[in-house]
Formats: C-alpha cells, structure tokens, sequence
C-alpha cells in the first residue's frame, strides 16, 4: 500500500482513538465512575496496542486479557506481600517483587498466559491505577482494567479487520 493510500487506514484508526475517548467521557459523565475520576481511556490504549504485540488477532487478544488478570493478581499479591514485609521498612516492597516477579516468571511456561509482557502491563496499569485513584478498591480496579481493557482489544481488532478490508479495496 502506497503512503498516498495508506492515508485512509491512519485516519481510521485516528478516528477510532477519537470515538474512544468520546466513549469514555461518556462513561465519566455518566456517574459510573467514583468522584474525581477523570476518564481511563489511557487503560484501553495500553490494551489496543497490546492486541498489536500479541498478533494482531482473536487468539491474542484473548490471551491478553487473560494476561491482563494475572498481571492484577500479580500486582495485588506484590501489594500484599509487601505489607507483610514491612518490617524491612522501604526495601519490603522491592522485597515483595523480588518474590512475586520470580514466581511470575514461570508463567511463562503455561500456554494459556504465558506472555509476560502483557502481565506485565496488566500489573503496571494495576499500579498506576492504584496510584491514580485514591482509595481504589482492588474489585474496583480490577473491573475497570478489565472492562477497559476488553474495550481496547476490540479496538485493535476492528483496526486489524478494517485495514484487511481497505487494503483489499485499494489494492
């Protein structure tokens, strides 16, 4: 596909992010987030271009999201441990990750969620939400990243299936 053609395949997609923060002031407007909230979109994009790192297809995507709860898990057992660890002062949270982040290494051998790059974004937007949203409940995030996260999936798989359609069409 020419540059010259490949212009329609980048305004859909830019149109797209468009609609998916059109779609989340929605949701903020609406009162279904808590007080102060000011949006998530940031959780869909992460997903969106996850899809991209996983394959560009339905199989990844699912893997992903799959992904993304066990890096949620793995971040509130770190958020766990780490308070149980607390008597090492400030090294008990690197201490936590030092034991979470090992064991999670080996998922890396379990098929079904063994990309650790989208755990590791699963468990990173954990962090920054629990960081972003004073007094998140771990249920709370967790259906936010989720549901967020599904939301950008889709988004990358509607910008897979369209580019298949328009690059048959220019073509």
């Amino acid at each position: 596909m020419s540059a010259k053609q490949f212009f329609g395949f980048a305004l859909f997609v830019g149109i797209q992010g468009a609609v998916a923060q059109i779609v989340d002031n929605l949701i903020v407007g609406s009162g279904m987030l808590p007080e102060g909230a000011v949006g998530f979109s940031w959780v869909a994009f992460l997903a969106w271009a996850t899809y991209f790192l996983m394959g560009c297809d339905i199989k990844g995507g699912i893997k992903a999201f799959f992904c993304f709860a066990v890096g949620i898990v793995v971040g509130i057992a770190i958020i766990v441990l780490g308070g149980t660890f607390s008597f090492l002062g400030s090294l008990g949270f690197p201490a936590a990750i030092v034991v979470v982040v090992t064991a999670c290494m080996y998922l890396e051998k379990v098929p079904p969620v063994d990309s650790i790059a989208a755990i590791f974004i699963g468990c990173g937007t954990f962090f920054g939400f629990m960081n972003y949203v004073p007094n998140a409940s771990y249920g709370y995030v967790t259906a936010i990243i989720l549901g967020y996260g599904a939301f950008g999936l889709m988004c990358g798989a509607i910008s897979i299936i369209f580019r298949g359609w328009y690059e048959k069409k220019v073509s």
